[in-house]
């Protein structure tokens, strides 16, 4: 049976989703689009599926996998969808995540390489880094105080998925990261923090990361030595960054700039 009131209250608290406050209070949060949604169900991560009836194959696969792990599937008309849409054209599917946020301790006892990410302040720009961080084999994500919500529906979209590939602690304080990556082992300060860049040397594909390192990443703008070309600054400014006495010093992660990734 399809659902077509925009009043009914299951809509009415799906399309809430889109706020912030209603996304904390109900740790649920909206992944919008076929291959978001995918990656949502591969990775059980969902809770409802609403979708319009449609004969397309993908799409009918998606619902006979959803239904194999109980998801609760939601017909629902094209006014619905785009109520409970954040875009002004949906494609026709959007999942109902639960929110899932590893402990700060849990995340570092893996050992492997973090991004985080310091005051950055677009939503999209943050998806961009996790799909790029998903690609170069890093461990996790941490947002520092003052970024994005990582659950924007900007955000989860410009993930393209990643945001269910690798674990996302979001809302740590500066201080509290450092001094729980130190007690856990992690490289100690050097004074020097660079962020993902890009080289313009004949670097192919995508390095993988290495462990017990981090990567950071500021919204801030600052300078970089010359010479450092292609900087991922998606934000329009620099990510290098002098913190004496608060910095992780990675060495340098090469990534080229690929389709599939950027």
């Amino acid at each position: 049976m399809e659902l077509t009131g925009l009043q009914n209250p299951v809509v009415k608290a799906a399309a809430e989703l889109k706020q912030k406050k209603y996304r904390t209070q109900n740790g649920l949060y909206l992944a919008e689009g076929l291959r978001t949604a995918e990656e949502a169900v591969a990775y059980k991560a969902v809770e409802t599926l609403f979708y319009v009836a449609t004969d397309d194959d993908r799409t009918m696969r998606l619902l006979e996998d959803a239904a194999m792990q109980n998801i609760k599937l939601v017909c629902v008309n094209e006014n619905v969808m785009k109520k409970i849409a954040d875009t002004e054209t949906p494609q026709g599917i959007i999942a109902v995540c639960k929110m899932r946020q590893p402990k700060l301790e849990t995340l570092l006892a893996g050992g492997k390489m973090l991004l985080v990410l310091d005051r950055v302040g677009d939503p999209g720009n943050i998806g961009t880094m996790l799909r790029t961080a998903d690609a170069a084999g890093i461990g996790g994500l941490v947002l520092l105080k003052g970024c994005a919500d990582i659950y924007a529906p900007k955000t989860v979209r410009s993930s393209m998925g990643s945001l269910f590939h690798i674990p996302v602690l979001s809302g740590v304080s500066e201080q509290e990261f450092v001094s729980a990556a130190k007690k856990a082992g992690y490289i100690p300060p050097s004074g020097v923090i660079m962020g993902i860049y890009a080289r313009t040397d004949n670097y192919r594909g995508v390095h993988k990361a290495p462990a017990n390192e981090v990567v950071y990443c500021t919204g801030l703008k600052t300078n970089y030595t010359k010479g450092e070309q292609d900087v991922l600054n998606p934000e329009g400014i620099n990510l290098i960054r002098n913190l004496p006495g608060q910095a992780f010093c990675t060495r340098q992660l090469l990534i080229r700039y690929c389709s599939n990734s950027l």
